[in-house]
């Protein structure tokens, strides 16, 4: 693959992943993403912690327009969310 062409896969991952996030934020302004390391075949991965009364909101709405990316522009986003007060149980 060409420079320019890298380049522009860059971009345009790039561009889906704050799609996702911007998503989620507009869902659920206290929101808290972390873009994590892909793994396996996953283009891109983010974690995304929302309080318990948000969590299947945000989750099916994550969930519908990874799809959507996947299917116009190929790319696997991973999109995970956790419900802040469980995950900040296990971390104590």
């Amino acid at each position: 693959m060409s420079r320019t062409k890298v380049r522009n896969w860059k971009n345009l991952l790039e561009k889906r992943v704050t799609e996702l996030i911007a998503l989620a934020k507009e869902l659920c302004p206290e929101a808290e993403v972390v873009v994590a390391s892909p793994i396996g075949d996953e283009d891109a991965a983010i974690e995304v912690f929302v309080p318990s009364e948000k969590y299947d909101e945000v989750r099916h709405a994550l969930i519908r327009k990874s799809v959507d990316i996947n299917w116009e522009d190929g790319f696997f986003i991973s999109t995970m969310v956790h419900e802040k007060s469980d995950w900040q149980k296990e971390t104590l």
